[in-house]
């Protein structure tokens, strides 16, 4: 089953978000019930997962996985609401599925002392916690434009901004969980029943994805450069797709086939025109041009020549000679032949040693 562009991506941003939040969780309830997993250890699991889901999907819907991520895309304008609101609801259903499948897996003891790796507020100040997320999001937004949505950026797939989520949860995992996602807090929390100050984990991302977009798109981004996200490695959009932030990449015109982009404009010719004249431009030798006739083309001088070896057209391109060429079939002399194809006698030579005609 093929599903249109819209629910095919958002299917994308679900399943990733699903991944996503199934092993960064993970590795908390892992972390707490055997502690064998350190913070290093939970900082990887979420940059990794992250990192190879971008990669993955990025050519298909841009890899946000992340509600506040699309949410700063579409303040910049470059997506459109109905598409971000289908991507924001299916990375809330992925992460919803992504709780609901850990409380499968693990037994109470092992996750209720985390709530299934919810992150959750260590310090004693919301408003310190909501700057901390606003900051740590506007620094993964900033890893998103620069390596993902902005051609120009370092084309690493989705690990550069896998690797900015790995740096941010060594410094704010022990503050807030440094969740930077309204998703990765949603999904644990609803499968937990744990909700304890969740507005903050859509204030600050959101704000700071918001800031983070803008200061991108103001500062850093020409006007003229379509932006279209994909942060897949080497994606390529034909250029009839929308130029939206639900791509991750620029269509680059040097990867489309020779023939797409160098066959030249076909009008139609009247017959008895030249082709330089229809053309609307200077003749050339071969053209059409109004020049002495070439040995072997057998034409008067001052009458136009037909065209040289240019026919067939080049490689990828379809069509005929104008049809002012070749001359009528009632004429064949005109190409030296008999209009069998073949070349006739050459005319014998004049007489010697006789008087001209009267």
């Amino acid at each position: 089953m093929r599903l249109s562009d819209t629910p095919r991506a958002a299917f994308a941003e679900l399943i990733g978000t699903f991944v996503f939040v199934t092993i960064g969780a993970g590795a908390v309830i892992v972390s707490h019930s055997t502690q064998q997993v350190s913070l290093l250890g939970i900082a990887a699991a979420h940059g990794l997962a992250l990192a190879v889901m971008v990669t993955v999907f990025g050519g298909i819907s841009g890899g946000h996985f992340n509600p506040a991520v699309t949410i700063g895309v579409l303040a910049t304008g470059k997506i459109k609401a109905e598409r971000a609101a289908a991507y924001v609801g299916a990375q809330l259903a992925g992460a919803t599925l992504a709780g609901l499948l850990l409380r499968m897996l693990f037994v109470p003891q092992d996750w209720s002392g985390v709530n299934l790796g919810t992150p959750g507020i260590l310090v004693n100040s919301v408003g310190r916690a909501i700057l901390f997320e606003a900051v740590l999001t506007l620094f993964l937004v900033l890893a998103v434009w620069g390596t993902g949505v902005d051609p120009r950026g370092a084309n690493v797939g989705g690990f550069g901004i896998g690797l900015m989520v790995f740096a941010c949860i060594l410094v704010g995992g022990p503050i807030t969980g440094a969740a930077m996602n309204p998703a990765r807090h949603f999904g644990p929390a609803l499968a937990s029943g744990f909700f304890p100050d969740w507005w903050v984990y859509w204030l600050g991302p959101v704000a700071g994805a918001a800031i983070g977009s803008l200061v991108w798109r103001t500062f850093f981004s020409p006007d003229d450069l379509e932006l279209t996200p994909s942060v897949a490695a080497g994606a390529s959009m034909p250029p009839s797709e929308p130029a939206d932030a639900d791509r991750w990449r620029q269509w680059d015109e040097d990867s489309a086939p020779a023939s797409e982009a160098r066959e030249p404009a076909t009008q139609d010719i009247a017959p008895g025109t030249g082709y330089d004249e229809a053309q609307g431009g200077g003749s050339g030798p071969g053209y059409g041009a109004t020049q002495e006739s070439s040995p072997g083309y057998g034409q008067p001088a001052g009458q136009q020549s037909p065209p040289p070896a240019a026919y067939p057209p080049p490689a990828g391109q379809q069509g005929s000679p104008p049809a002012a060429y070749p001359p009528p079939a009632e004429d064949p002399s005109r190409y030296g032949t008999t209009g069998t194809g073949q070349t006739p006698p050459p005319p014998p030579p004049p007489a010697t040693g006789g008087s001209p005609p009267g």
